[in-house]
């Protein structure tokens, strides 16, 4: 074998295995990435579900009635599906927003509260 091909054949090698490396690494990185994301959500998530008990219980000691707290793992599930529609589409489903609305002026009628 000639010298010159040797070194093309080397050449070549190298450079599909450098070609392998870099496309396994950009698929380990968006994974990682991924995985990432979904942690960050899932952790803001369960905040969001403990910040809303907490504002139930408030509102329970202040006003001296009895309230309905929902479990904080639905709380956070319903929180996390939310959060994922709303990276993923930039809106929140129209679900989640009729259901909050729902919430607002269902708290607005029992505490005396006007849209101003």
């Amino acid at each position: 074998m000639p010298w010159t091909q040797l070194v093309l054949l080397i050449l070549g090698s190298a450079g599909v295995g450098a070609l392998m490396s870099s496309g396994l690494s950009l698929l380990g990185s968006w994974r990682e990435r991924t995985a990432r994301r979904k942690e960050l959500l899932l952790s803001k998530a369960i905040e969001l579900a403990i910040q809303w008990t907490q504002v139930h219980m408030q509102l329970a000691e202040k006003s001296k009635q009895r309230v309905v707290i929902q479990d904080n793992v639905i709380s956070a599930a319903e929180y996390y599906k939310e959060l994922r529609t709303l990276l993923d589409t930039g809106a929140l489903s129209p679900t989640f927003i009729t259901k909050a609305a729902a919430l607002r002026r269902k708290a607005m009628e029992k505490y005396g509260l006007r849209d101003e």
